[in-house]
Formats: C-alpha cells, sequence, structure tokens
C-alpha cells in the first residue's frame, strides 16, 4: 500500500512538473539570415516601462543567438529602417505574411521577426498597516511573427498571453512592488515560449 501511494506521488510529481514546466530558450544552431523588425508598441505603455520591455526581448534574443557563438547574421537596423519606410505595411500592428515576406526579400534575409506589444494589464494587490506586502500582477499580450522567407510561409505566427509579477514588503509605502518588473517579467515569458 505505501509502495503505491509513493508511487503515485512520484508519478503525479513528474506529470505535474512536465505540465507546468516554464519554457526555455535554446541557443540557435542554424545558419540563416534574421531581419529582427522594430517591435511595434500598440499598448500605450509608459516610455520606462517600454524601455525594460526592449531590454527584456534584446535579453532574450541573445540567449537564442549568443553573441560570438552564433551561426545566424542579423540584418543592419539602418537597412531595415530605410527598407520599412520605403515599404510600409498597411497595417503595422497586424503584417501580413506577404508583407513580412516582401520585407525579408528587400533585406535578403531569409528569416523575419516581427514583435507587437498588444496589451499590458496590471493589478495591484496586497495590504497596509505600518508594515505590509504588495504585489502586482501583470498579463502581457504580443503578436509574435517568425517568415521563412524563401518558402513563403509562417514558422510562427500567434498572440501569446503571459504573466508577470513583482512583490515586495512596505513599510510605508517604502519599497513598493514594480510595474515596470511585473511586465518586464510577462514580457520575458512570452519571449520564451515564443523563441522555445
Amino acid at each position: 500500500m505505501i509502495k503505491k501511494i509513493f508511487l503515485t506521488l512520484c508519478i503525479s510529481t513528474l506529470i505535474f512538473s512536465t505540465c507546468f514546466a516554464k519554457a526555455k530558450v535554446k541557443p540557435s544552431t542554424q545558419n540563416y539570415t534574421l531581419a529582427v523588425l522594430p517591435v511595434v508598441d500598440t499598448s500605450g505603455l509608459d516610455p520606462r516601462i517600454l524601455k525594460a520591455v526592449s531590454n527584456a526581448i534584446q535579453d532574450e534574443l541573445k540567449k537564442k543567438y549568443p553573441p560570438k557563438k552564433t551561426q545566424v547574421k542579423f540584418v543592419d537596423n539602418t537597412a531595415i529602417n530605410e527598407v520599412m519606410s520605403t515599404q510600409p505595411f498597411e497595417n503595422s500592428e497586424m503584417p501580413t505574411l506577404q508583407e513580412l515576406v516582401k520585407i525579408g526579400n528587400a533585406l535578403g534575409a531569409d528569416r523575419v521577426m516581427y514583435i507587437g506589444m498588444v496589451s499590458a494589464n496590471d493589478k495591484e494587490s496586497g495590504f497596509m498597516v505600518i508594515v505590509g506586502s504588495g504585489t502586482i500582477r501583470a498579463n502581457v499580450t504580443m503578436k509574435q511573427k517568425f517568415v521563412d522567407v524563401p518558402n513563403t510561409k509562417y514558422i510562427y505566427n500567434a498572440n501569446t498571453l503571459a504573466k508577470g509579477a513583482s512583490n515586495s514588503v512596505n513599510f510605508w509605502r517604502i519599497g513598493s512592488p514594480s510595474k515596470i518588473r511585473a511586465v518586464k517579467e510577462g514580457v520575458t515569458n512570452a519571449m520564451k515560449e515564443f523563441l522555445a
């Protein structure tokens, strides 16, 4: 009987940890030319939060494509901006596959990556009586597209919803939770899912 309970607990733990394991970004071993388009923000984020979002995206891209180790060649940002100014998207919030392929061809890229911030909603909870605790939770939605230019197809095309949180113990509101950290964690989680 004890052996059955122990075996059931072991199997349950294995299933739980497999189902709820966070995505992990693995470095790319492929060889191609990649154009990462500028992030499009339609969520109306505060500029400080948008800077943290940009940093989180760059951090995850560096994990996927480690500098000096990756075989992926990046298209220069100046070239991307020039081509995008002459070939704008009909709707920058939702570029079509054909538009992304056209940009990729103009840049000589094998792959095109599009990332859009759709929304970032936060909610604060906690209590305060001289000493208290607080939490800000953020729900982040990102439109993420990864296009195979020569084959004119999506490798990835989804709206990704991810959650982030920031906690703190407060003393008269000193050390309160940070909306920036909560949104940045949500973006990091969305990028991990996208790049996994």
